[in-house]
């Protein structure tokens, strides 16, 4: 696997308007790894991969969304099927990344139950 440079962090976090401990919260790594991993420019294998699987949510909400910006509104958007919290939060752990885009694939197909 490719590790993922950190500008993609960078970029991620001026698109989603996240501070930095929210993108240690996905990437599942404490904000002083992070800032490591930005003097290193580039993430290590299981952070580049959970990244990916970050990035790859985001497509997803923007194809069912219609566009980023009503993607990134929803994406950040408490939600009381993710008890409360925004789907990005609620994808801090992998199977509620999971769910997440379940969900998502359900509204896709029209089914909301």
């Amino acid at each position: 696997m490719n590790y993922l440079k950190y500008k993609i962090v960078e970029r991620l976090r001026i698109d989603l308007n996240l501070p930095l401990s929210n993108i240690a919260n996905i990437l599942n790594i404490s904000e002083r790894t992070l800032a490591r991993r930005k003097k290193e420019g580039q993430f290590h294998e299981k952070e580049s991969r959970r990244l990916s699987q970050f990035l790859e949510l985001i497509k997803i909400a923007e194809d069912v969304m219609g566009d980023r910006e009503t993607a990134i509104i929803w994406l950040k958007s408490s939600k009381r099927l993710f008890k409360g919290v925004s789907p990005i939060e609620y994808a801090y752990t992998e199977s509620g990344l999971n769910e997440v885009v379940d969900f998502l694939g359900r509204i896709d197909h029209g089914v909301f139950s």
